[in-house]
């Protein structure tokens, strides 16, 4: 469990552009060290961060915030990388809107929009309050078909 745990964290890294940073100044920092030291630098380096895990029912889902920025990465349940989304503004100009009217959930505020930011790819993820206060998830993908379990995307020709 340990050995997955940092298999996800330096797949987190490799996942953006500040994670390749660091783990490009980790590897020149640990050469000669040994393997568990240089898991641990990559560990640290994230340790001021949020970060949390889910499983989301088809794989495992990575959140996390760096320098007020929130991101989303999923992970197939074998633990290939599948897509990573970016938090936006919820609004009317939103390209989800129009399947949004149309969905059962048309009714709930949207308190948290997510969009796929990886080329060639549509995807979208909400996260929403009902009139009774509960939160709930919504996964959409490029069609505009809502479900409470993400499906994987194909890019986009």
């Amino acid at each position: 469990m340990r050995l997955l745990s940092y298999i996800l964290v330096f797949n987190l890294l490799t996942g953006t552009l500040y994670a390749q940073t660091i783990v490009q100044t980790t590897v020149k920092e640990s050469q000669g060290t040994h393997q568990e030291e240089a898991k641990t630098m990559l560990k640290s380096a994230y340790h001021s961060q949020r970060i949390s895990w889910w499983d989301s029912g088809n794989g495992i889902i990575c959140k996390y915030t760096i320098v007020n920025k929130s991101y989303i990465i999923r992970y197939s349940k074998q633990g290939n990388y599948i897509e990573t989304l970016r938090q936006n503004a919820w609004n009317d100009s939103s390209t989800l809107q129009p399947s949004f009217q149309k969905s059962q959930y048309r009714l709930q505020k949207v308190i948290s929009y997510w969009e796929v930011s990886d080329a060639n790819k549509k995807g979208y993820y909400l996260e929403m309050r009902d009139s009774a206060k509960q939160i709930s998830s919504v996964w959409v993908n490029e069609l505009g078909n809502f479900s409470t379990v993400p499906t994987i995307s194909k890019p986009n020709q």
